[in-house]
C-alpha cells in the first residue's frame, strides 16, 4: 500500500509504503518487523500477539523520542497491561493502532517535527490489512 506520493525532507525516515512482510522506509527497502527510531531503523523481530519477551521490552523502552507508535500488524492487538503502563511512564504519548495506521500516524508526527518513534510489527503474508 502506497502511503504518500508527496516528497519528504531528506533527514527524514519516512515510511513510504507497507507491504506483507516488509516495509519502504526513504528509499529502503526493509523486511520484517522494525523499530523506526531518531537514530536509524533496526530490524525487531517481535510481534504482538504473544506477550513481548524482556528484551523486546527493554528495546521499546530504550528508543529515543517523545511519542511511541505501535503497530501490531494486520489487526490491533493490545499489548500487556504492564507493558503499556510502563510505555506511558516512558514516553509522553504512546498509541497503539494497525501497522498500517501507525506508519500514516508516524508520517504526520514526523512530517510535523515531532519527535516521534514506531515499533512496526510485519503485516503477516495473505492478510488484509483493511480488515476485510
Amino acid at each position: 500500500m502506497l502511503l504518500s506520493r508527496d516528497r519528504p525532507p531528506d533527514d527524514l525516515r519516512y515510511v513510504r509504503s507497507v507491504t506483507e512482510g516488509g516495509f519502504v522506509i526513504g528509499a529502503e527497502r526493509h523486511t520484517g518487523s522494525l523499530l523506526v527510531g531518531t537514530r536509524g531503523v533496526d530490524p525487531w523481530p517481535c510481534d504482538f500477539t504473544r506477550d513481548p519477551p524482556e528484551w523486546a521490552r527493554d528495546a521499546l523502552l530504550s528508543l529515543e523520542g517523545e511519542l511511541l507508535i505501535v503497530g501490531t500488524g494486520a489487526r490491533l492487538h493490545f499489548l500487556p497491561h504492564p507493558l503499556h503502563l510502563a510505555l506511558l511512564e516512558r514516553f509522553a504519548g504512546a498509541e497503539v493502532m494497525t501497522t498500517v495506521a501507525a506508519c500514516r500516524t508516524y508520517d504526520v508526527l514526523a512530517m510535523e517535527g515531532r519527535r516521534v518513534v514506531a515499533a512496526l510489527a510485519r503485516l503477516e503474508p495473505h492478510s488484509n490489512p483493511h480488515g476485510g
